[in-house]
């Protein structure tokens, strides 16, 4: 069964954007101080395989929720979809422009949690975080499916950047985005957790 916006109790609706699903993509390891207990990413996939991701986004409670498909993804490029559905749209009828930005963040960080720079550095305790996203949006979308293709230009030791182009069934350009993520340190985490140790 479909979950939509607009079927959600407002409690459900409250605690599914409170748990950060939205912000952290497949494989980035959740930097809160304050962990909730039993936290959907506490079940992230522990692979580099991009099948298993693929199957592990197939049941992600957020992308389930807006019908947010991974298609296809290897090192350095992703394709993702979406599908208009009205409890998408924004009061004139329109795909509302967080949907589209949430695919484009989505689309990228599949590309680049792909590379092996990321796997190198998530398995050695760090991670990324987005510094920066930007979207232009071209087209109205009011119908049918749009197409995310994401890839990464330039993956720096420290800064990334990825790139985005987003189309409709006809193959019109909707949109386009782009993203700055920064690739911190297992070290730099744990100051974030308040694990540094005394001194150090």
């Amino acid at each position: 069964m479909e979950a939509r916006l607009d079927s959600l109790p407002d409690d459900a609706f409250r605690d599914m954007m409170s748990s950060r699903i939205f912000a952290e993509p497949i494989g980035w390891r959740s930097v809160s101080t304050n962990p909730k207990p039993n936290s959907l990413m506490d079940h992230e996939p522990q692979t580099s395989n991009p099948a298993a991701m693929i199957e592990f986004a197939r049941d992600f409670p957020f992308f389930k929720l807006i019908g947010l498909e991974i298609l296809a993804m290897k090192p350095g490029w992703s394709k993702t979809r979406i599908r208009w559905r009205h409890d998408l749209t924004q009061p004139a009828g329109i795909m509302h422009g967080g949907i589209i930005a949430a695919l484009i963040d989505t689309g990228i960080a599949h590309a680049l949690t792909a590379t092996e720079m990321f796997q190198e550095l998530f398995a050695a305790g760090g991670s990324i975080v987005s510094v920066d996203l930007r979207v232009k949006y071209l087209r109205p979308v009011s119908e049918g499916a749009i197409t995310c293709e994401s890839k990464i230009p330039r993956l720096g030791r420290h800064i990334i950047h990825g790139e985005s182009i987003v189309a409709n069934d006809e193959g019109k350009e909707v949109a386009r985005g782009d993203s700055i993520y920064m690739a911190i340190g297992a070290d730099q985490l744990k100051q974030r957790n308040g694990e540094a140790q005394p001194g150090g």
